[in-house]
């Protein structure tokens, strides 16, 4: 098989890879998801003994390029289809008007993996504070405090990524606060809408908002354990008190 064909055929599979990933986290396909994936995983098999035996030729790459063509198009289909349905379209309007009540009756049924949480909950979220290896200034960090103090948190929705999508983006909390990180934002059960989330076997919440503009507080632990650092060199007192006083003037209180 020359250089060409097999990148061509290659690049075929991976496609339909990517399709069936993003078609997996819908209820409503779990079915489709599992016949898409198992011709995949025929096809790929075909072309991995081929490719060992040295039996995929040129024209045999070709049409086997075609059959997985084929079920791309199968995917896309069963992706669209999902993305057409009446309780995905009535999802979309929901999110878009901040209708909770509805959200909580359709997200579970168009999200597979996905369970409402019974009772109102807070949630955590952590700030990134290495940049390369090293920890950033305390300012820098005050200065990013301060932006999502007044912008908030963008909800976010890659096309595989579970729970959510492009039309139904969320912003994603933990349930409890992320252990061993320098900084956290808590946000109270009471400025968070009232449906929210859980990924099933995760900590993860899902608020299904498109920017999360709520009260939070910000937290920085009195003492900082060593696999919190990693690798990264800090002298984890005079960092703090640094960080509490660039949080002080931006007119941040900070909690332990």
């Amino acid at each position: 098989m020359d250089d060409r064909a097999a990148t061509d055929l290659e690049a075929a599979i991976a496609d339909v890879g990517r399709l069936l990933v993003q078609l997996q986290k819908y209820r409503e396909a779990a079915a489709v998801h599992q016949t898409l994936l198992g011709a995949a995983l025929t096809l790929g098999d075909r072309a991995r003994a081929g490719h060992h035996r040295q039996t995929l030729d040129a024209p045999s790459a070709t049409a086997l390029v075609g059959e997985v063509a084929m079920l791309r198009g199968r995917a896309a289909a069963a992706l669209a289809a999902v993305h057409g349905s009446g309780p995905y379209r009535e999802a979309v309007r929901a999110h878009a008007t901040a209708d909770f009540p509805t959200l909580g009756r359709l997200l579970p049924v168009v999200f597979a993996d996905l369970e409402a949480v019974g009772a109102r909950c807070g949630g955590f979220t952590s700030v990134p504070w290495l940049r390369r290896g090293r920890p950033r200034p305390a300012a820098d960090l005050a200065a990013e405090i301060a932006c999502r103090r007044a912008e908030g948190l963008a909800g976010e929705g890659a096309p595989d990524a579970p729970g959510s999508d492009p039309e139904l983006p969320a912003v994603v909390l933990a349930a409890e606060p992320p252990p061993g990180e320098p900084l956290v934002l808590a946000f109270p059960a009471d400025v968070l809408p009232p449906v929210l989330f859980r990924l099933s076997g995760t900590d993860e919440i899902l608020v299904h908002v498109p920017r999360l503009l709520a009260r939070f507080r910000v937290c920085v632990p009195a003492a900082l354990d060593d696999d919190a650092v990693g690798e990264a060199t800090l002298h984890w007192e005079p960092y703090r008190a640094a960080l509490v006083e660039a949080l002080a003037a931006a007119g941040e209180a900070v909690e332990g």
